[in-house]
């Protein structure tokens, strides 16, 4: 029998943990280590009982005493440093495309809004999707994937999995985008966003700096009548034509 995921939860108000509570109690496969309510519980709670996936909210308090948010920008990166398969769903009432991109590119896995009420019916799904902690799991988030890709339904995935600290345009590539175009034989569409290190870099993570975000598509990459054994094949000639396009502007060049 597959190992149960492992889920802490953090958010301040106990009457919406109690309806995660409520939805999860479906998911026999998902365990609920910890629930905690201010942000400094939060990393003494993984030191001592290490989870696969976090729900996070935006707006928790530090702590009873300091009413300010809890940095979840600042922490996210730290976190996954420490924890490289954890995986971070941020849940939240905000819906600012910034605020999402950010966390996001932070290395979050997802982020639900607390009024996408499908969403939330659907909780339990998004955190077996996410989780990467064994490989019944990661299989069972890319049937899920391909499932909602059936619909219809594009899917935005982040190949590099967190921030590029790297001296190179790219860091390493993880399969699961790949194995999933495959998958669901559904071509590919490069994006690469060449500003992102000089508006918001990963060596303060903290704060953003304005200025102009370009975002650039490149030519979509067929994967009709791939199988398994080029998943390999893919992900480099991906890897390069991305590479190919961010060396074209010189902040980017390794």
């Amino acid at each position: 029998m597959p190992n149960k995921i492992r889920l802490t939860i953090m958010d301040d108000h106990q009457s919406i943990v109690d309806g995660y509570l409520y939805r999860l109690s479906n998911f026999p496969e998902i365990e609920v280590i910890a629930t905690l309510a201010y942000g400094d519980e939060l990393e003494p709670a993984l030191k001592e009982q290490p989870v696969n996936v976090l729900l996070l909210d935006v707006q928790v308090p530090i702590s009873p005493k300091n009413s300010n948010p809890y940095p979840i920008l600042h922490i996210i990166p730290k976190l996954l440093e420490q924890y490289p398969d954890l995986a971070i769903l941020v849940i939240s009432m905000h819906d600012e495309r910034s605020l999402i991109r950010a966390i996001v590119e932070a290395g979050a896995s997802g982020y639900i809004l607390k009024n996408d009420r499908q969403r939330i019916q659907e909780l339990g799904k998004a955190i077996v999707s996410v989780d990467r902690s064994s490989a019944h799991n990661r299989a069972m988030s890319l049937r899920i994937l391909k499932s909602i890709i059936s619909k219809g339904i594009s899917v935005m995935v982040f190949p590099e999995g967190t921030f590029n600290m790297t001296n190179k345009p790219l860091k390493e590539f993880y399969d699961g985008a790949f194995r999933l175009a495959i998958n669901a034989q559904v071509p590919i569409l490069p994006i690469v966003f060449p500003d992102t290190v000089q508006r918001w870099h990963y060596s303060h993570w903290w704060k953003m700096s304005p200025g102009k975000n370009r975002v650039i598509y490149l030519p979509l990459v067929p994967v009709s009548g791939m199988v398994h054994d080029d998943m390999g094949k893919l992900k480099k000639q991906v890897y390069e034509m991305m590479e190919t396009e961010l060396k074209k502007y010189p902040y980017n060049k390794a």
